[in-house]
């Protein structure tokens, strides 16, 4: 993998390579070696893939509060997304900035979003697959989001939004007075 950017401290845009022949192609999804400047020496708690079948539909703006925070490295294997990061760092330079970028199974770009930051995406051609790696499991009770229609945030989508879940759509508008993740 080769690294195309740092949008933000942590946040990396990388790109994967494939080995291409007559009968297609093969591509290391994950291997901590390669990845070990960036993932450092945190396990694999949770592996997830999306599918999301509907050109517009927005999924997000999802994250996991301490203890329970996660780092995910995130793939398009089918399709294309609008993917967006927020960090909510407490301490962050960027704090409550948005990082917008397009995953696509053409343009072999994987994300590493570190902890403290909410992610989501916009579905941009039908069919669209994720395939999710997490540092650490899913807990419900530390589960938090952010409304894609708060004003605070500004988020510009491509698409008119024409599914969310009710899940995502009750998620409150932060405060001004929010502090954010202490890491």
């Amino acid at each position: 993998m080769k690294i195309l950017s740092e949008l933000t401290k942590g946040l990396f845009l990388l790109e994967r390579k494939s080995i291409v022949d007559e009968r297609g192609f093969f591509q290391r999804i994950f291997c901590p070696d390669d990845l070990n400047e960036f993932w450092g020496n945190r396990k694999i708690c949770q592996v997830n893939r999306s599918l999301t079948k509907n050109v517009g539909t927005l999924r997000g703006f999802h994250f996991q509060n301490p203890p329970f925070s996660e780092m995910k490295f995130i793939q398009c294997i089918n399709g294309s997304v609008l993917d967006i990061a927020i960090d909510l760092r407490a301490e962050s330079k960027t704090f409550l900035q948005t990082f917008t970028y397009e995953l696509s199974a053409e343009n072999n770009i994987t994300v590493i979003i570190p902890e403290g930051f909410a992610h989501g995406f916009q579905v941009l051609k039908p069919n669209t697959e994720l395939i999710y790696f997490h540092s650490a499991p899913y807990k419900k009770d530390y589960e938090g989001g952010i409304n894609y229609l708060d004003p605070m945030f500004k988020i510009k989508l491509p698409l008119a939004v024409k599914e969310v879940s009710l899940r995502d759509q009750s998620f409150k508008y932060i405060d001004k007075n929010y502090k954010g993740i202490q890491l």
